[in-house]
């Protein structure tokens, strides 16, 4: 697979492909979220999702600028999750800028994104939390990024799904499933779950 960067026009192919995977996972996540005892994170993904795709104009700003046009609109229409969502992407954004995606710097961007969210969140790994899944990708991205951004973001898809399914060990310690306790082992985490999906939409090939 060639090294070779993103374009401003395939990053946002990828932008828009992953917020279509997430509107069209809506009621997987609403499941996952109901399993811990909820049940509406599907709807306000799908809600946030829609309208930050949406927000996107007709030409692309820049990678970065993508990103942050994203981030900003979910802050605004999601609730917590659309303001956790938000800080990830808007955090990414603003370190990537740029007119092209290379392999190294969404690497970086990605890791700075995921610090600016565990310091929004309060979130630790395992706290069955996004974290586990939005760390191993980012150590995934890391690993991968002399191969490129497809090689790289296929990984990270890879490596955030085993995240998910490391979830299902874990005793929640944030947010309304930490009063669940033990009885939520053997359930997957809806955000980090959300990750996943996100990744999956980015290593999709336009």
């Amino acid at each position: 697979m060639s090294a070779k960067p993103l374009s401003a026009t395939e990053w946002r192919q990828r932008l828009q492909a992953a917020c279509q995977r997430v509107i069209d996972n809506a009621d997987r996540l609403n499941q996952a979220d109901r399993d811990l005892g909820d049940g509406d994170h599907g709807v306000t993904m799908g809600r946030a999702f829609s309208a930050a795709k949406a927000a996107l104009g007709p030409a692309p700003a820049s990678p970065g600028g993508d990103l942050v046009i994203l981030g900003t609109k979910l802050m605004g229409a999601g609730g917590t999750a659309g303001i956790v969502f938000g800080t990830w992407f808007t955090s990414a954004g603003k370190a990537l800028g740029g007119t092209e995606v290379d392999g190294p710097a969404l690497a970086e961007a990605m890791a700075a994104a995921a610090q600016a969210v565990r310091n929004r969140a309060k979130a630790a790994p395992g706290d069955k939390t996004m974290i586990d899944a939005l760390l191993p990708a980012v150590e995934a991205l890391r690993a991968a990024a002399g191969e490129g951004p497809e090689a790289a973001l296929r990984q990270a898809a890879t490596a955030a799904a085993a995240g998910v399914e490391a979830t299902r060990r874990m005793i929640p310690r944030l947010g309304r499933a930490r009063t669940m306790g033990e009885r939520a082992v053997g359930f997957i985490d809806p955000g980090a779950l959300s990750v996943a999906i996100i990744f999956e939409g980015l290593a999709a090939t336009p």
